[in-house]
């Protein structure tokens, strides 16, 4: 393209050629740096909330209800005797 302008006019294109390179460069970059400022912005939003809305201290009863449910469950199965075919 350089090759096809008048030699008058070359290093004005030249110029130009280069402005916009660096002015595509630095758009890119402020946009990609906004949306890593926005993904921050909604990673940290995400990882605080509490999986149990009383906080953990809300969590323990369940958790230690479902082993206990668990347990009565396995004491359960290990009472039955399997049939043994004859």
């Amino acid at each position: 393209m350089l090759a096809q302008v008048p030699a008058v006019h070359r290093a004005g294109l030249d110029e130009i050629i280069h402005a916009g390179a660096a002015a595509g460069l630095n758009l890119s970059f402020l946009v990609a740096g906004l949306l890593g400022l926005a993904g921050a912005v909604i990673a940290a939003v995400t990882l605080r909330r509490p999986a149990y809305p009383g906080g953990p201290e809300a969590a323990a009863p369940a958790e230690s209800r479902r082993l206990a449910q668990a347990g009565s469950l396995a004491a359960q199965a290990s009472r039955r005797r399997p049939s043994v075919p004859r």
